[in-house]
């Protein structure tokens, strides 16, 4: 219990301040060095974005990048340089020393720290969600076949959660492909994919096993989480006040 206070304290002593959106103009650098997220910061945003987010590259290979402030930014924030966690198209934090257009959002408890949904200068522009592919859940509604396999590696797509949940005891099929391994007479191998059918019920408890993985901690949840226990959870991380508040009893 006092972990799970502890994590609490940490992401969700917010401001309602924290939410208003800040446009500024600055440069991505090439010399510049990148920083990888820490699990309490992907915590945050998870909290921020009320548990609908996509995260572009995934837990394993997301980065942080810093952004020289135009002149007349850099008096506004009262910094030259920020940190930046990008929701945009990354390919824009590679276009180097070419003033770039951003809409930021303050990362509580981090000076300088912000996260950016929108991104575009003379070449580009990016929009999040509107640049995503199309959610599983999605492709699923419309029937479309998808990598069994890529769907449970997958660490960056919790969208559509509620839905997710829902689907827990839903045994209804859709079809999906799997990967198989063949191995030839001359000792070589290859691999193909064969069309297959499984539950839903089986794809949403790999979702929620991969989100009881990186964010079950935000709020107490079951060793063993049932469908109720999920629901209980995601109605609680709803609850979340800006700012929040511990009941005193979590102080102990």
């Amino acid at each position: 219990m006092k972990n799970i206070v502890l994590i609490l304290c940490s992401i969700l002593t917010l401001s309602v301040s924290a939410q208003k959106s800040i446009t500024v103009t600055g440069e991505f650098k090439e010399d510049f060095i990148t920083k990888e997220p820490s699990k309490q910061l992907r915590k945050t945003l998870f909290v921020l974005e009320k548990g609908d987010i996509y995260f572009p590259e995934g837990m394993l290979f997301d980065r942080m990048y810093f952004l020289k402030l135009s002149d007349k930014d850099a008096k506004k924030l009262g910094a030259k340089v920020i940190l930046i966690y990008p929701f945009f198209d990354r390919e824009i934090t590679f276009i180097y020393n070419t003033p770039i257009t951003l809409e930021l959002l303050p990362i509580p408890n981090l000076p300088d720290c912000y996260y950016s949904k929108k991104a575009s200068c003379a070449q580009v522009s990016s929009t999040y969600p509107q640049n995503l592919p199309l959610s599983t859940m999605n492709k699923i509604k419309q029937v479309e076949v998808f990598s069994v396999e890529n769907f449970e590696r997958n660490d960056y797509d919790f969208r559509d959660l509620p839905e997710w949940i829902e689907a827990l005891d839903n045994d209804k099929k859709v079809p999906i492909t799997r990967t198989r391994r063949l191995y030839l007479t001359d000792d070589t191998e290859r691999t193909e994919e064969e069309l297959d059918m499984i539950a839903l019920s089986d794809l949403a408890k790999m979702k929620m096993k991969n989100v009881k993985y990186f964010f079950g901690d935000i709020v107490p949840l079951a060793e063993n989480p049932t469908k109720k226990d999920w629901q209980q959870w995601w109605k609680k991380l709803m609850l979340i006040k800006l700012p929040y508040e511990h009941p005193k009893s979590a102080k102990k």
